[in-house]
């Protein structure tokens, strides 16, 4: 808390510095450097554009040693990234928005290059290649689109430049770290530029990252990217550029801790496991454990005593393969409107192998290979920016394609597409959109931006015979985005905003597949299929209220309060309604033959149902003030208090044991967890930082800069039973530069702080019944948690050569 007040503290100094002018040793007043950013798709002052903006440029990525997309979400305000399952399975949260699902086709956040969106896998282009990142934080569905009602991140690459340039970074550390950054850009002909970048990581996991009885290593990373443009510029009037991005990675299995049921720090809670229900609801003879755990989550005994081998699995592992060709076009037209039309093709191919529930058996094997097609087209017209009223009108066109087959078994493997689990979903989004803006005085500014889109989402199950079952939903929104900014003086900007966002409606295309459909027909007491085939659009409103600005050429800050309202938050469920004389002795989900629910499957798996309506309030504070010629502080904080509203109703408890208190409109037991936080998202997070630089003789310049971030405890479930405790992590770095070099030491998690990230449930099929024996399926689910990376030590060398 001390550290919380601190921060406080130290941004309310930024706010009310005076205002008078600042001078450097020599006399000379300092200068802040204005950043220009694309946040409503055309380019404007940071100051005055009404939306929670975090900017990290190309030289701040590299002054603060940003070099992946996990370091560079721990320092934003409001932004929460957490990898849990795996390295394919990110989900990044803003202002506790989250999608609780790993697929990453159904995520909240959405990521964009150079102002297109992708889906999949959150690396994105090689980081020497990138000009600048805006994290935008609440919903961006106006300007842009589908599924960013909780915000979005834009990377933008840098341009090649008319003469010649060669940059490279090299990046040596502990756990065999070894990142290669390289890039070349310059005139290639006439009227024409090219630019190349590469990037290669690789890090080995801890030295005790390893399964207790294999053997295999975990938490190893290997990634490689590639950038390559061409820019075309026939005349003062008109650009084309052409793009190639390439991202393959190829990762160990993430180090996961699993919290077993015998272990001594579990606290029984009281209304879970009535008798004849275990942890997953089968029902076994009493006494039974306990699912929950109540309290605070802290480090135990990091032991791995998963067994891949005795699921079939000889090499566990999470790979992704993307490429992706785009296509930039802009042309100046008469009286200062300009015309810009871009767009992408991409093709993106991501696989995990694992084990799928910890029985340390042949049941416990998946393997999920996906394929992603994506293409995107959009055209936009903008009016010249420095009139008094000013407007852009487009249109855009997305369309995905999403197949994944997986396999619960070595066998099924082994058997090809046919005897796996099938499902094909697709979308396709149309939308037209607006900005309108209008100086009502010099002060005063008005401002309207909107989209009317269409969903069309479709799921198709394929079934082993190549018979397919299809369905579609339609979802329909305008969703507009109002703000109001004033400028009481040059240096400070108020607005006040209000942003409608939305998620479409879609369907659950487990409930397609041939078998579970029977068993609904053959058996509707025990469930109805047609009622969790689809689920609903969620909508989300927020208002905001912000002030921006810089003090004294000393200092920048920027705060904002706001509120939001979501409606129909929706959750994945991995459903399961087997009969209590359900047997299913090889695990493969479907009834034996012989016995009276034959051939049939009462699991339809992963499906997405609400919970209920969610609200929440927030506060975001970001600043720097230069406290000298050599010195700079920086700070970002978020409070984020996000709750269930009255009647939320989880589904997610029933896991525990506990008895079910509701039911949901599909009819589906589930617990009322009214006044609850939302999971996985900390209250307050934040960072800060220190930078020094001094000139030495002969041009040289010696740094050091110092960075924490912090994180408050935040919750498992929606029981709010569970707690992750809360953490904070330094580290330090030291170095030389001179005019075209840069060589720095650098110290990460300089306290070596152990505590668990990444916390989730996950079922765990070696837990025994009293009796000693393996508890039968649904398995009990459990906590786990990521671990963390130990104290680390590295170098690097950074060289420019040429124009940058």
């Amino acid at each position: 808390m001390i550290r919380y007040l601190f921060g406080c503290v130290l941004t309310a100094a930024i706010v009310l510095i005076p205002d008078a002018p600042a001078h450097s040793q020599d006399g000379q007043e300092f200068q802040l450097e204005e950043i220009v950013v694309t946040a409503r798709k055309r380019e404007e002052n940071l100051q005055e554009v009404p939306v929670a903006i975090s900017v990290f440029t190309g030289d701040v990525l590299q002054q603060r040693g940003i070099l992946s997309t996990r370091d560079l979400y721990a320092n934003t305000p409001g932004l929460n990234y957490d990898t849990g399952f795996d390295q394919n399975a990110g989900t990044p949260a803003i202002r506790g928005v989250v999608s609780q699902e790993i697929a990453t086709h159904r995520q909240k956040v959405t990521t964009f290059l150079d102002g297109m969106p992708i889906l999949g896998q959150q690396g994105t282009a090689p980081f020497l290649a990138i000009q600048q990142v805006e994290v935008l934080r609440g919903p961006q569905s106006a300007a842009f689109g589908r599924s960013t009602f909780g915000g979005a991140i834009n990377f933008i690459t840098v341009d090649p430049g008319d003469e010649l340039a060669a940059n490279v970074d090299l990046d040596v550390g502990s756990n065999s770290l070894l990142n290669f950054n390289g890039l070349v850009s310059g005139p290639l002909g006439e009227n024409v530029g090219g630019l190349i970048a590469v990037l290669s990581n690789q890090r080995d996991g801890e030295s005790h990252w390893h399964t207790a009885e294999e053997g295999f290593t975990l938490g190893g990373e290997s990634s490689q990217s590639v950038l390559a443009k061409l820019l075309f510029t026939p005349s003062d009037a008109a650009s084309i550029e052409l793009r190639y991005k390439r991202l393959e990675t190829d990762h160990e299995q993430t180090p996961r801790v699993f919290l077993n049921l015998n272990d001594p720090i579990r606290v029984t809670h009281p209304d879970a496991v009535p008798p004849g229900r275990r942890c997953g609801g089968g029902i076994v003879p009493p006494p039974e454990p306990s699912c929950a755990y109540v309290g605070e989550l802290r480090r135990i005994d990091e032991v791995y005593d998963y067994n891949y081998g005795a699921t079939g699995i000889t090499d566990p592992f999470v790979r992704n393969e993307r490429n992706r060709f785009e296509a930039d076009a802009a042309f100046d037209l008469a009286d200062g409107l300009s015309l810009q039309a871009l767009g992408f093709v991409s093709d993106e191919y991501y696989e995990r192998q694992t084990d799928a529930n910890l029985t340390n058996d042949a049941f416990g094997f998946e393997r999920d290979p996906t394929n992603i097609d994506e293409t995107y087209g959009e055209l936009r017209l903008t009016s010249p920016g420095d009139r008094r009223f000013r407007y852009g009108l487009g249109v855009s066109y997305y369309d995905y394609y999403f197949l994944t087959v997986v396999y619960r078994s070595l066998a099924q493997f082994q058997g090809g597409p046919s005897a796996g689990r099938q499902i094909q979903e697709s979308a396709t989004n149309t939308g037209v959109f607006f900005n309108l803006t209008y100086d009502a005085t010099e002060r005063t500014t008005l401002s309207l931006e909107g989209r009317y889109q269409n969903d069309d989402v479709s799921g198709t199950s394929i079934q082993g015979d190549g018979s397919t079952f299809v369905l579609a939903q339609k979802t329909t929104a305008f969703l507009p985005r109002l703000s109001l900014t004033y400028s009481p003086a040059d240096n400070t900007t108020l607005y006040v905003q209000l942003a409608k966002g939305n998620n479409p409606a879609g369907v659950n295309t487990g409930a397609l597949v041939r078998a579970v459909a029977a068993a609904s027909e053959a058996y509707p007491d025990v469930f109805d299929n047609d009622a969790i085939a689809f689920f609903e659009e969620e909508e989300i409103t927020s208002y905001e209220v912000g002030i921006k600005g810089t003090a004294a050429n000393r200092a920048t800050y920027s705060a904002n309060i706001f509120a939001l309202d979501w409606d129909g938050y929706v959750q994945p469920f991995n459903l399961n309604f087997e009969p209590g004389d359900f047997i299913d002795n090889d695990n493969d989900g479907v009834g034996d033959p012989g016995t009276r629910y034959a051939g049939l499957d009462f699991g339809p798996g992963r499906s997405f149902l609400e919970a209920g309506d969610v609200t929440g309030v927030g506060l975001e504070l970001e600043g720097t003030y230069l406290l000298s010629e050599d010195f700079t502080f920086g700070l970002a904080a978020s409070l984020v208090d996000i709750t269930y509203d009255e009647g939320a109703c989880s589904t997610f408890p029933t896991s525990f044991g506990v008895p079910p208190n509701a039911t949901t409109a599909a009819g589906l037991d589930c617990v009322l967890v009214t006044g609850n936080e939302i999971r996985t998202q900390p209250k307050w997070s934040g960072s800060f930082n220190l930078h020094y630089s001094r000139p030495l003789a002969n041009g040289m310049e010696w740094f050091a800069r110092w960075n924490t971030i912090f994180r408050s405890s935040q919750f498992a479930t929606e029981m709010n039973l569970t707690e992750l405790a809360g953490f904070s992590v330094s580290d330090v770095r030291v170095g030389l530069s001179r005019d075209a070099w840069r060589a720095e030491l650098y110290i990460n998690n300089v306290f070596d702080d152990d505590s668990p990230q990444g916390i989730g449930y996950f079922f765990d099929g070696r837990i025994l019944t009293p009796t000693g024996r393996p508890a039968p399926p649904p398995f009990a689910r459990v906590p786990y948690y990521t671990s963390r990376r130990e104290r680390a030590f590295g170098v690097r060398f950074s060289y420019r050569a040429g124009a940058q």
